[in-house]
């Protein structure tokens, strides 16, 4: 939620459409690794007329179960948006760009601020997209490394 120079509370939807930026900390698994349930920090700003490009964070309404979404851009077509979770494999579209409330300009992870912009950031997006059809395996080996690492170092 944000607040508004009248100190009357908006909702993320309510703020965004307003023009105001949102601050919130997602839930949920499926935007993982890039986001820690709960502790990371989204930064979204309202998505008026910008160009969408693969790779895009987006804030949506989803129409199934209506609730927002965050989740990025794995293809942009004439009949809408074809959005996928970090942490799933299953493309979720044509989703209708009125749907688009806002597109996460940065975020917040252990303390750091992340642009969304960055060059480096946007590579591994790709890369990370690209890497669909793999993700359950590499998932799999980089959380085997993880247990692994937390048994040695405890």
């Amino acid at each position: 939620m944000k607040e508004n120079d009248s100190n009357e509370t908006l909702t993320i939807e309510e703020a965004l459409k307003v023009g105001k930026w949102v601050r919130f900390k997602p839930t949920g698994g499926s935007m993982s690794p890039l986001f820690a349930s709960g502790r990371d920090v989204a930064t979204v700003a309202p998505i008026g007329d910008k160009l969408v490009r693969r790779g895009d964070i987006l804030l949506y309404r989803r129409s199934l179960d209506d609730i927002l979404v965050l989740h990025r851009v794995y293809k942009v077509k004439e009949n809408g948006l074809y959005m996928l979770g970090d942490n799933q494999t299953e493309i979720e579209g044509p989703i209708d760009r009125d749907r688009v409330l806002g597109i996460m300009i940065s975020m917040v992870r252990k303390g750091k601020n992340l642009s969304m912009g960055n060059f480096f950031y946007r590579f591994i997006a790709r890369i990370w997209l690209w890497m669909r059809p793999f993700r359950p395996v590499v998932m799999k080996v980089v959380n085997g490394l993880i247990r692994l690492r937390k048994r040695n170092s405890g």
